[in-house]
């Protein structure tokens, strides 16, 4: 007898509540953290005048979530280095990751000045993303910095690699070189 009464007792148990919890916090779903699985490119092409010339922007596949990796940025500053046949090195590497929890968002719409995403990469390195809130993947971004090369500079680069590789050769004449005494 009682296994017919806790048999009823789980048909009688209602579990509408759960279902319906779950289909309301679909809705909110955007707002937690998920990792960053790719990333916008933009690249920025500055000009001797320092104007900027050009910007285009791809989108990335990170091989690793949340991380840039370092292969990843020497292929986007090999592939983009050369411009219209011109050559660009690289200035500077940015990285706007936006990093906000859910709950903080509301502070950053009334003060956005207090928070700063953007950080500059010294060194061409592997750079560890954070999780992001799901509707704000898109802003998450990478700044590639290029500046026009002077012509000059590469060519006298070049010109003094070449002379500093010949070795200077002296020669010295010991028959034509009589000393004379004085009287």
């Amino acid at each position: 007898m009682t296994a017919e009464i806790s048999n009823k007792d789980e048909d009688d148990l209602d579990i509408q509540w759960i279902e319906d919890f779950e289909i309301d916090e679909e809705k909110y779903s955007m707002f937690y953290l998920d990792e960053v699985e790719e990333i916008t490119a933009s690249i920025l092409y500055i000009n001797k005048k320092k104007q900027i010339e050009k910007i285009s922007e791809k989108k990335i596949k990170l091989e690793k979530k949340n991380e840039i990796q370092r292969n990843e940025l020497i292929t986007m500053i090999k592939q983009n280095e050369k411009m219209d046949k011109r050559k660009y090195k690289v200035l500077s590497i940015l990285v706007y990751n936006f990093t906000l929890h859910g709950d903080e968002l509301k502070n950053f719409l009334k003060d956005s000045k207090k928070y700063d995403f953007m950080t500059n990469l010294k060194n061409i390195d592997s750079y560890q993303l954070e999780s992001t809130i799901g509707c704000m993947h898109d802003v998450n971004n990478l700044f590639l910095l290029f500046y026009e090369e002077d012509a000059t500079d590469a060519t006298d680069a070049t010109n003094a690699a070449k002379t500093s590789r010949q070795t200077k050769r002296v020669k010295f004449n010991l028959m034509q070189g009589k000393t004379r005494r004085k009287r």
